[in-house]
C-alpha cells in the first residue's frame, strides 16, 4: 500500500498537470468562484478546448473534496491497480485500494489511520497464522508510523498539489469533441490530436472534470464525483482494531517501514 498506492494517487496529479490542469487542490483555500479566464459564463458549446480546460482547472483547484475512482495498467507490470477513494483538503480520506495481491479498506481522520487488509494480502504479508489472527481487523496507527505514513502522504491535498506543480503544464488538449453522456451526465470531451489524453468536462452546471483518460504503456482512467461533499468520518470501534506495531512485530517487518510494500 505504500509505494505503489502512493504512486497511483500521485498519477492523478501528474496526469492533470500534464494535460494543462496543473493543480490537484489548493492547499485548503477556496479560490474565488469567478471563471479562471475572467470571461463571462458561457455554455461549453461556444468555448474552445483551451477555454474548457481552463474552466475545468478552476473547478478542480477550487474543490474542497472529491471522490476519485481510478484504474491503472502498465505494460511493465502484469497487475494493475484500482483506487476508490474520497479525499479532502484536510487530508482525510476513506475508501478502498486493490491490486493483484489483495485489497484494503482505508480510513484517515486527522492523524489517525486505519487499514483493513483482505485475507489475500494478510496471507502474503503476515502468513497463514497472521491471516487467522488479524482477519477483519483494522490495522491502526498514526501518521508517524513508518508503515502508514505513505497513506497520509497520499491522502494529503497539499502533497498532491506540490506534485502537480512539479510538472510544467503544457497545452495538449486542442481538440474539442461532440457532447456525449457519462453516467447520465452530458460531458464535452477535449483531447490531444492523437486522442491519447482526454478530459471529459461536465456540460451542465459547474464545468467539473468528470473523467480523465490516458492511453499508452502506462494507462489510467480517473473518474471524479461527489465534489465538495464531506469525506465519510466514521471510524472503526476499538474492538475491531489492532495496533499496526503489533502486526509488524508478529510478522517481523523491518523497523524502517520499507516492507511490506502494502497492497502490492
Amino acid at each position: 500500500m505504500s509505494r505503489k498506492y502512493g504512486a497511483a494517487l500521485t498519477v492523478a496529479c501528474v496526469a492533470v498537470a500534464a494535460m494543462g490542469l496543473s493543480a490537484c487542490g489548493d492547499g485548503g483555500k477556496k479560490r474565488p468562484r469567478a471563471t479562471a479566464t475572467g470571461m463571462p459564463e458561457r455554455r461549453l458549446g461556444t468555448l474552445t478546448a483551451k477555454e474548457i480546460a481552463d474552466k475545468a482547472l478552476h473547478e478542480l483547484a477550487a474543490a474542497s473534496s472529491m471522490h476519485i475512482t481510478m484504474t491503472t495498467a502498465s505494460a511493465a507490470e502484469q497487475e494493475g491497480m484500482t483506487v476508490d477513494l474520497a479525499v479532502d483538503v484536510k487530508g482525510n480520506c476513506a475508501g478502498k485500494v486493490s491490486s493483484g495481491s489483495g485489497a484494503a479498506d482505508v480510513i484517515k481522520q486527522g492523524n489517525d489511520i486505519w487499514v483493513r487488509p483482505d485475507q489475500s494480502w494478510l496471507r502474503t504479508h503476515v502468513g497463514a497464522d497472521g491471516m487467522e489472527k488479524f482477519t477483519d481487523l483494522y490495522l491502526h496507527g498514526t501518521t508517524t508510523s513508518p508503515w502508514l505514513k505513505p497513506i497520509a502522504a497520499s491522502c494529503d491535498f497539499h502533497r498532491l498539489q506540490d506534485v502537480g506543480r512539479g510538472y510544467a503544464p503544457f497545452d495538449v488538449l486542442t481538440v474539442k469533441g461532440e457532447p456525449i453522456r457519462i453516467k447520465d451526465m452530458e460531458v464535452v470531451p477535449i483531447t490531444d490530436r492523437r486522442a491519447r489524453n482526454a478530459v471529459y468536462v461536465a456540460a451542465e452546471g459547474k464545468p467539473y472534470p468528470v473523467r480523465i483518460v490516458h492511453e499508452g504503456r502506462d494507462s489510467y482512467e480517473m473518474t471524479f464525483t461527489d465534489w465538495d461533499r464531506p469525506v465519510p468520518s466514521a471510524t472503526p470501534p476499538t474492538a475491531q482494531t489492532v495496533d499496526v506495531n503489533k502486526v509488524a512485530e508478529f510478522a517481523h517487518w523491518p523497523s524502517d517501514g520499507d516492507e511490506p510494500d502494502l497492497l502490492v
